[in-house]
């Protein structure tokens, strides 16, 4: 899945909010739900999910907004290559 541009801050925070363990921002559902690599974006990260163990490095936190925000600027890329991979 390519993701544009308009997209792709939505779908990164989306899948850092759920890694997290937070509710989503708008609705029921969180925005990268709608795609059809979600499923696998959960399969793999599905074990670490409300843990605040960072996937990636293995780091901890104690908030999960520093937790989010960590993904986002650390390891954004990582994400986008697990949703691309297909």
């Amino acid at each position: 899945m390519a993701l544009n541009h308009r997209d792709r801050d939505k779908v990164l925070r989306s899948i850092a909010r759920w890694l997290a363990g937070l509710s989503p921002t708008f609705g029921y559902r969180h925005y990268f739900e709608k795609y059809s690599s979600a499923s696998k974006v959960i399969e793999k990260l599905k074990p670490y999910r409300g843990l605040r163990v960072c996937p990636f490095c293995g780091k901890n936190f104690l908030r999960p907004s520093a937790f989010v925000s960590h993904i986002l600027k650390n390891h954004s890329d990582e994400l986008e290559e697990l949703l691309e991979s297909e």
